[in-house]
């Protein structure tokens, strides 16, 4: 079993990853700014905008996953925003990437979060691990520099994979509950035309493409880390009308008042990307939830319980 550290781990992802590693038998420890020591797991203080961290918290380490990074659909766009959306991945990706340069003991895998973003709004093309950004937004540009500082890991000599995340299926946090929320209140919307392709995952299959990746059955690369059946926002849309049964209608939101209100944050759901797990699904790994609507129903069941 091996030694795992997490940095950012107290969210959605880092918060069902270390539940599921624990499980395995593996050793987890999350690094914080504010640590619980009472915790399960282990909570280590770091800093990364001081450059401090707990000594132990690096001691025999196996293998480093990194998480961090403000909620880019929490908070409108400001300049301020942008600005802690980039230095919340940036800072402690740096971070990282300096503690074990000149360590004898080094973590042999690493694995950084990104997300789909860094393909910008292609339309209805098919785009896989190779594909590249047609445009220069935000979105793009911050991607490509977040995953160009966990590449620099590899100088400490560890075994570098990037998982490219796509929209996260989960009752614990996300969009998903936040458009529940909507449909309580009667106001559910189709957001523009409709006709943008949305890439999911559901948050059980992450976790398994992220263990895969530990366990070493998948080499050390990007990986998309989305399931194999994008659907237009249309089609997301009625599935969610059809699994809650508490949505009677579908509104619609025409795309330039989305953009008056949202700004350039409108965007996260506007732009098109049909993302496809092309690595994965090569490498031979399995999903537990391949269509829409089954990974949809086990969330809202797991929502109502």
């Amino acid at each position: 079993m091996s030694s795992i550290l997490i940095a950012g781990g107290s969210g959605i992802i880092g918060s069902a990853l270390s539940r599921s590693l624990m499980a395995d038998g593996h050793k987890v420890s999350v690094l914080s700014r504010t640590p619980d020591h009472r915790s399960t797991p282990i909570q280590y203080r770091w800093n990364p905008s001081s450059e401090y961290i707990d000594e132990k918290a690096i001691q025999d380490v196996d293998v480093v996953i990194n998480l961090c990074g403000a909620g880019i659909a929490d908070k409108l766009w400001t300049e301020k925003r942008r600005l802690v959306l980039r230095e919340s991945r940036l800072v402690p990706t740096r971070f990282l990437a300096s503690l074990w340069k000149d360590r004898e003991r080094k973590p042999a895998i690493y694995i950084g979060a990104s997300a789909i973003g860094i393909y910008g709004d292609q339309g209805d093309k098919i785009l896989d691990e190779n594909s590249v950004s047609e445009t220069e937004d935000f979105m793009v540009k911050l991607c490509r520099d977040w995953e160009g500082h966990h590449w620099k890991l590899e100088e400490s000599g560890m075994e570098v994979s990037i998982m490219r995340i796509g929209l996260v299926l989960s009752d614990s946090g996300g969009l998903l509950p936040k458009l529940m929320s909507l449909i309580f209140l009667k106001s559910g919307a189709m957001l523009g035309s409709g006709d943008q392709y949305m890439s999911w995952i559901h948050h059980h299959d992450l976790v398994d493409l992220f263990k895969w990746v530990i366990n070493g059955n998948l080499p050390a690369g990007i990986y998309n880390a989305v399931g194999p059946d994008p659907v237009q926002h249309r089609e997301f849309m009625h599935t969610l009308k059809r699994s809650s049964s508490k949505l009677s209608f579908l509104a619609s939101v025409p795309t330039p008042i989305l953009k008056l209100v949202m700004g350039e944050m409108s965007a996260t759901v506007l732009s098109s990307a049909r993302v496809l797990p092309s690595k994965a699904l090569t490498g031979g790994f399995n999903y537990r939830f391949e269509k829409l609507e089954n990974a949809m129903g086990e969330v809202l069941r797991a929502m109502s319980t």
